[in-house]
């Protein structure tokens, strides 16, 4: 039973990358084709697969991981903010950025954030 649904959600998940997939390719020769691919990414009916999958659990299930997934959108939203603010000195500011990230990403495991919020 449990490698019926793994199947059927696998399926799920893949028809959803396979559309996200074909609206990417169909807009490949756009000039705006890298915003295409950022919304894309990032487009809210994947959000709102994980939240379906999540509420298969349970009500609780779903609000923790939209709790973590604001946490880990908001570390986002900063490293886009520092990226697009410092762009114009070097790389170095981006490998600054990516280490502030990976060691805010360590600190959630270490301190065990998940089990906190």
């Amino acid at each position: 039973m449990i490698i019926g649904k793994i199947i059927s959600e696998g399926i799920q998940g893949a028809m959803m990358i396979g559309a996200g997939s074909y609206f990417i390719s169909r807009y490949r020769d756009n000039p705006n084709y890298v915003k295409i691919i950022s919304y894309s990414t990032f487009v809210p009916i994947g959000l709102s697969y994980l939240v379906w999958l999540c509420l298969q659990k349970s009500e609780i299930s779903a609000i923790n991981f939209l709790r973590h997934f604001l946490i880990g959108t908001a570390l986002t939203i900063l490293a886009c903010i520092i990226t697009i603010l410092t762009h114009k000195y070097n790389s170095r500011w981006l490998a600054f950025n990516w280490l502030v990230l990976v060691i805010l990403t360590c600190g959630y495991f270490y301190y065990e954030i998940y089990d906190k919020i």
